[in-house]
């Protein structure tokens, strides 16, 4: 929901040709808003121009009623390319006007005129103009302010308010959409960078700063530049993200709003504040109809699993028979028990970022986390292993333990997977619910297994030990071999 940018220099791309009686065509240039009063004008040719064609009868700006705007300084700067055009009187507000570039300006070299006319429709204004909305790309441009209060005090309803051609402000209930990856910021001077996510992450709404929009994601105040987000005003709105009880499972369906799609995946044990088949928006992924819950994001992931190396293997056969994956239960355990991490978390990291070991990055290089595999150009930037283990000892030895679950690590938020507001999801991943997709992972593999994990979010005091390999034949499989609270 943008209009164009007002841009500093209008590049030109002209084609010069010998002049002929021909009548040139006109090329329609594009439409600019949010044009300042007294803007002034600089179209850079892709070629020299001569001097003498560049005068008022080739430049010419007209107004809506096709009058000519007299008092334009019209001339040609030193490199020979750029016009600029200067009106010496500021251009009335909230009018349109169009600049038209004649086709009789001629080029420096062998006397050719443009081939074809050219026309720029702009549109003057104060700095913050409401627009009726007739549809998210249907836009009518209403009243300018000099102040956003003013223009705030003034909307109608059906309105929102632009600034540089993005909107800034728009009632509330509006939903508002990243675009692509996007940066945030810690306050509204958008100088201090916090997190990032990548496109299509709802935010929460909160309120408009002159040059920023305030949102919230994960319970976490974020700022945003308002070309980086769309906002969907509610008479537009075609769904929204939820979560819901299906069997005692708490699902998210996260929603796409840009490309009006959904995608749902596993989170966690349903709170029990939530009815089966009950469906509630939760904005931190925490607090359902206002109780709180723990899910494996939330988990510290210094406390050790129950399962051995064979019981992973044998969830990982359960779920995916052909994965590359089985096989390597040992490795998660081992290389978790040597650095004190998690190896249940281990496991569901790399069935997450590998695709249950199947993805090209997996195949391939033997890099099961996705290390170094950045946004926009994943294959080639990803590291390569000589074996899966040697990837999962990376992780640990060279990520988590220097980088992300060390209090002076570069990118230490906590303990946890958690999300954007705190843990290793805050700069790990660009997916706002990469952190809860792992343990989603977590829980899926943990209920298999018998479920013995999940007591370490219901009572922080619990000590985990590990199964024997042999507990099947000493415990019938559904003990641990000790277990307990710390004394």
């Amino acid at each position: 929901m943008k209009m164009k940018w007002l841009t500093p220099v209008l590049v030109l791309l002209a084609i010069f040709a010998f002049a002929t009686c021909a009548q040139a065509e006109t090329k329609e240039w594009g439409e600019e808003i949010n044009v300042p009063a007294d803007k002034v004008w600089h179209i850079e040719f892709n070629t020299e121009l001569k001097a003498s064609s560049v005068n008022p009868s080739t430049v010419i700006i007209k107004n809506e009623n096709g009058e000519r705007v007299p008092d334009l300084d019209i001339s040609l700067m030193e490199d020979g390319k750029t016009v600029k055009v200067d009106s010496k009187v500021d251009y009335p507000v909230d009018t349109k006007y169009t600049l038209h570039i004649l086709d009789n300006i001629e080029s420096r070299f062998g006397n050719k005129a443009l081939k074809e006319k050219v026309e720029l429709t702009f549109h003057v204004s104060k700095e913050f103009q409401t627009v009726t909305l007739n549809g998210l790309d249907d836009w009518e441009l209403g009243t300018s302010y000099d102040t956003l209060r003013e223009g705030v005090q003034n909307a109608q309803n059906g309105q929102v308010i632009i600034k540089n051609g993005s909107v800034l402000w728009a009632p509330e209930g509006s939903q508002l959409a990243t675009d692509a990856f996007t940066v945030f910021y810690n306050d509204a001077s958008l100088t201090s960078q916090s997190t990032y996510v990548s496109g299509q992450t709802e935010l929460d709404y909160v309120r408009s700063h002159n040059e920023a929009i305030e949102a919230e994601i994960a319970g976490r105040t974020v700022f945003v530049k308002p070309e980086d987000v769309t906002f969907i005003p509610e008479a537009y709105q075609k769904g929204e993200s939820y979560y819901k009880n299906a069997g005692g499972t708490l699902q998210h369906t996260i929603y796409r709003p840009l490309s009006e799609s959904y995608a749902t995946y596993s989170y966690g044990k349903a709170p029990a504040s939530m009815d089966e088949g009950e469906t509630v928006t939760s904005w931190d992924g925490r607090t359902f109809n206002g109780e709180e819950a723990k899910f494996f994001n939330h988990m510290d992931l210094r406390r050790q699993s129950h399962y051995t190396g064979e019981m992973l293997d044998e969830y990982i056969s359960s779920r995916v028979p052909d994965s590359p994956l089985i096989g390597h239960g040992d490795a998660f355990v081992k290389v978790g028990e040597e650095y004190g991490i998690n190896a249940l978390y281990l496991m569901a990291h790399a069935i997450h970022e590998s695709a249950w070991g199947k993805s090209r990055i997996a195949q391939d290089k033997n890099n099961l986390f996705g290390i170094d595999a950045h946004d926009g150009n994943a294959y080639e930037a990803a590291m390569e292993y000589e074996s899966f283990e040697a990837s999962i000892r990376y992780l640990v030895e060279e990520k988590l333990t220097k980088q992300y679950l060390v209090e002076d690590g570069s990118y230490f938020n906590g303990y946890t997977l958690g999300n954007k507001s705190t843990g290793m999801n805050v700069k790990y991943a660009s997916d706002p619910y990469w952190g809860q997709k792992i343990a989603g992972h977590m829980y899926m593999a943990d209920q298999h297994l018998g479920g013995y994990d999940q007591k370490l979010l219901e009572d922080e005091d619990y000590v985990a030990e590990k199964f024997e390999e042999e507990s099947d034949d000493e415990n019938n499989g559904d003990q641990p071999a000790d277990e307990g609270k710390a004394e």
